[in-house]
């Protein structure tokens, strides 16, 4: 069964609904039926931090409370209005059921749900007042669960430069020799990805670092290594070699406490059957690599 996702912020309501509080939401649209019936499951969700968006309760409708017209905006009569299709206004009874809590944010499930493919701005897909939820999306967002393979995949890809990730499906297209990475497994995807970093990305950073550490020791009384920098052509921005390696060592010292190919097999370990359904559901889906900006 599908359920009806509810964006607070576009329909009036609390953000913060408390478990057994009942209310009435309305719906403005020029459909003179939306597909909201009594007994659908909703899922509200609102505003988080930045552009992150919260699934925070889980309710049902109760009632289906009707319709009325909503009278036209009043105009200046001396400019003949353009005609325009009559707007309802559809009435709703609700009743909170729980709350959300485990997994609960868009950023943390993304790459779970089939429907979001705009990663560079996943909160569009509920810009506007309701969507409906197919019902395996909707035991996802209930249950919390993440498709962990997928989601290591698309936040290490979609972390690196456009350039790079432009790099990397090129390789990849050479390395599988197809266009349709679709036909590829995403656990294949994911290794190749690491190989990937390891040759264009982490090993710049020991260059960097390496580098860093020459201009301290032979440098720093003709040149102040704080001022030394690359220039990226694309954008004309200066990026500081110091600061660079700086955060190309914080990253090798996380590297060396917990790997991030550790944890990933320990999540599969011992979560096979979300994994495996997973991998069902995104059969023949292709790598979620933003190539836009």
């Amino acid at each position: 069964m599908s359920a009806i996702a509810i964006n607070t912020n576009y329909v009036n309501l609390n953000s913060r609904l408390a478990v057994g509080q009942e209310g009435i939401f309305s719906i403005e649209s020029t459909d003179l039926k939306l597909p909201i019936v009594e007994g659908d499951d909703l899922l509200f969700l609102n505003k988080h931090t930045g552009d992150d968006l919260e699934f925070s309760s889980l309710g049902l409708v109760t009632k289906s409370v009707g319709r009325e017209l909503k009278p036209p905006q009043s105009t200046n009569r001396k400019i003949k209005p353009k005609p325009q299709p009559p707007k309802y206004l559809h009435k709703f009874e609700y009743k909170i059921e729980s709350r959300l809590e485990k997994n609960n944010l868009l950023s943390e499930l993304e790459y779970s749900l089939p429907f979001v493919d705009n990663h560079n701005k996943p909160a569009v897909h509920f810009f506007q007042q309701y969507r409906n939820i197919p019902s395996t999306e909707f035991e996802t967002i209930v249950n919390g669960w993440v498709y962990a393979t997928r989601t290591v995949f698309g936040k290490l890809v979609n972390a690196l430069p456009r350039q790079n990730r432009l790099e990397f499906a090129l390789h990849a297209m050479d390395r599988f020799q197809t266009i349709d990475l679709s036909s590829i497994n995403i656990l294949i995807g994911l290794n190749f990805l690491f190989e990937y970093i390891e040759k264009r990305v982490l090993s710049r950073g020991r260059i960097l670092i390496a580098t860093d550490k020459l201009l301290h020791s032979h440098f720093k009384d003709q040149i102040p290594p704080n001022e030394v920098a690359f220039i990226d052509p694309d954008t004309e921005v200066k990026l500081n070699i110091s600061a660079q390696a700086a955060l190309f060592q914080k990253l090798f010292e996380l590297e060396g406490q917990h790997t991030i190919e550790t944890f990933l097999e320990k999540t599969v370990r011992e979560n096979p059957e979300i994994e495996a359904r997973f991998q069902k559901i995104f059969k023949r889906r292709s790598w979620p690599i933003d190539l836009g900006k």
